[in-house]
């Protein structure tokens, strides 16, 4: 949806919501304190011009309070062009009712107040009741007179039109500082080349959607105290509006009392908690420049591994700051409200629905890495698997395959495999590498060692220090099986070396002569296949310079 559209649809939602507080507070007329305006069988309010003029309580013959009302009410409305309020009095005048008040302005009745209608509960007498109705019908009628005096309707058109241009410009600056924020936001996190991680979970789009909504909502707010504060000033400017402004800034005053009243009420609270933040962050900082400093060598500890060091300072971390919202929960606002225990229990039951297999993948992961099985870097194989590790998280571990493909391994799935690693012993002698060919019992083992040295020599990406060797591990019954055995110099780069040394292998063979194929048999040959003396030692094998070897003389 376009920003436009939506900018008018939260317009729109604005006025919905200023017009429903608008017609709440319009439908209860402001009455100063020691009035009771409320609605009941027995009393009666005269609004006039949405001002509260009189209570009536008392019955007139037949004529019940809010009848006396209504009738009240007309009569003053009809009679507002006429009544001069200069004039407006209360006499005292005896009725069938007793004693009593009748308010007149020496020319017309307007109502009487008789004993029967004032207010137990406050005390009050016929001459307060009596100047307090004269009070407010002066008020009414210069009210009346504003409303019909052109130049106080013109200046008063005029500060509303003022007051709609500065809201529409404080809403189109909370609406730029919104996107501002938002893009800030944005930039910020999408810049950020560590990350925020949690658990191996990358939570920088959450974060991002949380903070964008955030703003949003902070937005939402102003907008609507905007409108708000707009909608007070522009009722206060006209006569006959005034009284809905002048509830709406009561409605607003109260609510920013209670919650000033409620934040001085927490003060306490609020520092305690500060107090224990503060506190709870210098020690994890003080713990994780520790153990940053174990990972990188600066401090040798016993039975602190460099390799585990940056898991057991998340560990401890995490575990400093549970702490910490232990010690902070019955200082937070509000945390021993129902809600607030109803929530907690709803988080509580999902954590431990949830948390069966999160427990068993972060325990797996705790076994993968104090285990010290692997670390970032590595070359190791996991059943049909094989790459190079590149990242190790509390839930998952990941590799990248030669063909360039990155695999996420659960840690829970290591555990349960066996894992080769062949990079762990490289820095003592280099990582391994074998390979193996069956060659028939016609060729002589020691040219085939020598070939297949050979073939390791020419290999490039294999050590010569320690040197390669060769192992027979069979003799089967058609050939004899030859295992050469060496060492890389970038573990890393196993699937690229042994496939160049199994090509030097190929041509060393066929640079001499010597058949790859292994033989098998269906009959017994017609000669015995064995190999004279004078061949055993058949190039590239070099022959003792003594003569033949002890092993031949043996024979």
């Amino acid at each position: 949806m376009p920003n436009h559209v939506l900018f008018k649809v939260r317009l729109l939602l604005l006025a919905l919501l200023i017009v429903g507080v608008w017609q709440r507070v319009g439908a209860q007329s402001p009455a100063p304190p020691g009035d009771d305006v409320s609605a009941g069988p027995e009393k009666a309010t005269v609004v006039v011009w949405n001002r509260p003029i009189v209570v009536f309580r008392a019955y007139t013959g037949a004529t019940n309070p809010q009848k006396r009302a209504d009738v009240t009410a007309a009569r003053i409305t009809n009679l507002l062009g006429e009544l001069d309020s200069a004039k407006i009095k209360a006499v005292p005048a005896q009725t069938s009712l007793g004693s009593g008040l009748v308010i007149t302005d020496g020319s017309y009745y307007l109502f009487g107040i008789a004993e029967g209608d004032l207010d137990p509960a406050t005390g009050e007498t016929l001459e307060d009741a009596g100047n307090r109705a004269v009070a407010r019908l002066q008020d009414l009628l210069r009210a009346y007179a504003d409303q019909q005096s052109l130049p106080r309707m013109l200046w008063a058109i005029t500060q509303t039109l003022g007051a709609t241009l500065v809201f529409f410009l404080a809403l189109w600056l909370i609406g730029r500082a919104r996107n501002m924020a938002q893009a800030r936001l944005t930039r910020a996190l999408e810049s950020s080349r560590s990350g925020v991680a949690l658990f191996g979970v990358d939570l920088r789009p959450f974060l991002l959607d949380l903070g964008r909504r955030f703003v949003g909502l902070l937005a939402l707010v102003l907008w609507s105290f905007s409108a708000y504060i707009w909608l007070t000033f522009t009722l206060k400017r006209f006569p006959y509006t005034r009284p809905w402004g002048e509830a709406l800034k009561a409605t607003l005053l109260s609510i920013v009392g209670r919650l000033a009243a409620g934040v001085a009420a927490q003060l306490p609270n609020l520092l305690t908690l500060l107090i224990i933040v503060l506190i709870t962050r210098f020690c994890a900082r003080a713990v994780s420049s520790w153990f940053n400093a174990a990972e990188r060598g600066a401090i040798n500890v016993s039975w602190l591994d460099p390799e585990t060091a940056r898991v057991t300072r998340r560990l401890v971390i995490i575990g400093i700051w549970l702490f910490g919202l232990i010690l902070a929960y019955p200082y937070i606002p509000g945390a021993e409200t129902d809600v607030f225990k109803g929530v907690s229990v709803f988080i509580g039951v999902v954590a431990s629905l949830g948390s069966a297999g999160l427990v068993t993948q972060l325990m797996s992961g705790l076994v993968v890495v104090y285990s010290r099985a692997l670390k970032v870097g590595d070359y190791i194989k996991v059943g049909e698997l094989e790459g190079v590790v590149t990242e190790m998280g509390m839930l998952s571990t990941k590799i990248k395959t030669d063909k360039r493909e990155v695999i996420t391994i659960p840690n829970a799935v290591l555990v349960g495999n066996s894992i080769q690693n062949y990079s762990r012993l490289a820095r003592d002698g280099g990582a391994a590498l074998h390979t193996t060919v069956t060659i028939g019992y016609d060729a002589p083992w020691r040219q085939v060692h020598a070939m297949l040295l050979q073939a390791a020599a020419r290999t490039p990406g294999l050590s010569q220090t320690p040197k390669p060797f060769v192992l027979q591990t069979a003799l089967s019954d058609f050939y004899v099986k030859y295992q050469l055995n060496a060492y890389l110099e970038r573990p890393v780069e196993r699937p690229e070396v042994l496939s160049r040394l199994h090509a030097e292998v190929q041509d060393a063979f066929n640079e001499y002569g010597v058949q790859m194929m292994s033989p098998s048999y269906e009959s017994q040959p017609e000669q015995r296949v064995t190999i004279p003396k004078t061949k055993w030692f058949s190039p590239p094998a070099e022959a003792p310079k003594s003569g033949l070897s002890s092993d031949a003389a043996r024979r």
